[in-house]
């Protein structure tokens, strides 16, 4: 191969993958997102679910943090809980530092039963998760 033709190649090959890298990019999408929000007292259960591209599966974060915070944390000390696809999921406050989880059926890909609250705080808010799995209901 001449050093022209390698050299052509270069240059129809780099914008190719530009362009790619750039449609892969694009294709990710926004995922269709909801929050939901419970409260007591300074603190909130953030229960954030998200689907991408109308897949079917929807994924859930829930962590806790400071009422005043608009958003939903993305630290590992504050989310205590990650799954999928869960039917009849509902969370509670049982104390001001104890937090329900519960639902019917689903996929728990990682759950702690702490969760740390560190953000604008003197010393850390410490927090206890309790998980109550049902089970699938057959029909």
């Amino acid at each position: 191969m001449s050093r022209t033709t390698a050299k052509c190649s270069r240059l129809v090959l780099l914008p190719a993958v530009t362009c790619m890298s750039c449609a892969l990019v694009a294709c990710r999408g926004i995922p269709e997102e909801h929050l939901v929000e419970v409260r007591e007292g300074a603190f909130k259960i953030d229960v954030r679910s998200r689907e991408f591209h109308h897949s079917g599966t929807v994924n859930v974060d829930i962590c806790v943090t400071n009422v005043s915070d608009p958003l939903v944390p993305e630290g590992k000390p504050q989310c205590f809980f990650h799954g999928y696809d869960l039917d009849g999921l509902t969370t509670e406050w049982l104390s001001e530092r104890v937090i329900l989880v519960r639902f019917e059926c689903g996929r728990v890909s990682e759950f702690s039963n702490y969760a740390l609250v560190v953000k604008d705080l003197p010393f850390p808010a410490e927090f206890h998760a309790v998980l109550d799995e049902t089970g699938c209901r057959s029909s």
